[in-house]
């Protein structure tokens, strides 16, 4: 049951995520990749890391708990610490990228996308 409340509550942000994320308009010249003007709270990039978290917090779970047996606080701390490691990651590689720009919001919205999987999947 823990699995299924799990998996519908990830489908229903995904869906939130679809929703609030927007294309970028082609030639629209204020919207520079690698800039910070970029930044917002409520963006579809923010969206995206939250989600994306979210899912990949709750895979992992499912992973290590369900496929491996492994008890569920384990499951959850190493799903949770994976996850937080991918967006650490990423962030490096943004910072490194010239084309990219590395956000600590970014890392917010991942820690926030684990702490709600964490929560779900915690019940």
């Amino acid at each position: 049951m823990r699995i299924s409340f799990c998996f519908i509550s990830l489908i229903l942000l995904l869906m939130c995520e679809l929703v609030i994320g927007q294309e970028i308009p082609a030639g629209n010249d204020s919207l520079v990749i690698g800039s910070q003007q970029n930044d917002d709270w409520l963006s579809s990039d923010k969206a995206t890391h939250f989600v994306s978290s979210a899912f990949i917090t709750a895979g992992g779970f499912y992973f290590f708990h369900q496929e491996q047996n492994v008890e569920c606080d384990k499951s959850l701390l190493i799903s949770a610490s994976v996850t937080l490691a991918i967006g650490i990651g990423k962030e490096i590689y943004d910072r490194k990228n010239p084309k990219h720009v590395a956000s600590w919001k970014d890392l917010v919205a991942d820690i926030a996308g684990i702490g709600l999987a964490f929560l779900i999947l915690k019940r």
